[in-house]
């Protein structure tokens, strides 16, 4: 099995039992949960960095996984949790849920598939929860 993180995050009420949902919808046979962080919350952060706070407040954590699924086979199970919780890629900032694929073992992967996720080492609502459960993780390339 390969070791995996994932990022989750939710805005607005109920965020912290679609989290506790999806991670319980990622949880079986080729896929199993090692470590959860403690959620962290924080102000939603837009792509150039900068955070929002007119926005609603962002329940975040990071799950280690081990898991069969290759990368993209896991980020089309991660795209489906999200479709089932109500999540609609509209580029709108508020999501029901968000799931991302921060890593997949050593790889380093280009294409429709992005591994290590491109932004993950410069979000501390991120790296903050990593680190609580894999503190000497390192991050491929």
């Amino acid at each position: 099995m390969e070791v995996a993180f994932i990022g989750l995050g939710a805005t607005g009420r109920g965020a912290d039992d679609r989290l506790d949902s999806a991670l319980a919808a990622l949880a079986d046979v080729d896929l199993r949960i090692a470590a959860i962080a403690s959620p962290v919350v924080g102000p939603y952060v837009k792509a150039d960095g900068r955070a929002d706070e007119a926005l609603p407040r962002v329940l975040n954590t990071v799950a280690e996984v081990r898991t069969d699924a290759s990368p993209a086979r896991l980020l089309e199970r991660l795209s489906a949790v999200e479709a089932d919780h109500g999540r609609i890629r509209d580029g709108r900032p508020d999501r029901s849920l968000d799931l991302d694929l921060l890593s997949w073992g050593r790889d380093v992967l280009t294409g429709a598939v992005l591994v290590p996720h491109p932004r993950a080492t410069a979000r501390a609502f991120v790296l903050d929860p990593w680190a609580e459960i894999a503190p000497h993780a390192v991050v491929p390339g």
